[in-house]
């Protein structure tokens, strides 16, 4: 019985995995633009929505907060795969991701690469390589923090479907 319970969660680890995976693309590539466009002054764009009378507008919020946890799921992911713990590494793949993503955005004009989106997305994974060691300091075992995830992953991607729903054509 433990055995089809193995196969189960193995089962739907993966297949959480595999919908965020969809989930962030799909953010990520979701518009096409006319030109191309890229902004490479670190926080250019963070500063301009986070100014008085923008701060509290959805666009920022999505934006800002959005690049963030959007890529909190990707560091504790790292983690769970990497065969290297070390932080930093992780963290560096995580950068050398999402600049690939920007790369591609400005190459395919499927949206603005941005070096602010590449600084959030980065913090983003940073903060979840932080809760997955803080979730293992607790849990002192790497397959009960990869249960953890999987128990709780799917509550995460009915959120993200909920919100991409609520959030269509606002931004």
């Amino acid at each position: 019985m433990k055995k089809n319970r193995t196969n189960w969660q193995e089962f739907l680890f993966y297949s959480v995995f595999l919908i965020y995976f969809v989930i962030l693309i799909a953010v990520l590539f979701r518009s096409s633009r006319e030109t191309r466009m890229i902004k490479l002054v670190p926080f250019s764009t963070i500063r301009t929505f986070l100014s008085k009378d923008r701060i509290f507008h959805i666009f920022t919020i999505t934006n800002v907060l959005g690049n963030i946890i959007l890529f909190m799921p990707m560091g504790m992911y790292f983690m769970v795969f990497a065969q290297d713990k070390k932080s930093n590494k992780n963290v560096l793949w995580i950068c050398l991701m999402s600049t690939g993503v920007e790369l591609f955005q400005y190459a395919f004009k499927l949206g603005v690469g941005d070096i602010d989106d590449v600084i959030l997305n980065t913090l983003g994974g940073y903060l979840g390589i932080l809760m997955y060691r803080i979730i293992l300091s607790k849990l002192k075992e790497e397959q009960k923090v990869k249960e953890l995830i999987t128990n709780i992953a799917p509550i995460g991607v009915v959120m993200s479907f909920m919100v991409l729903f609520l959030l269509k054509g606002r931004f």
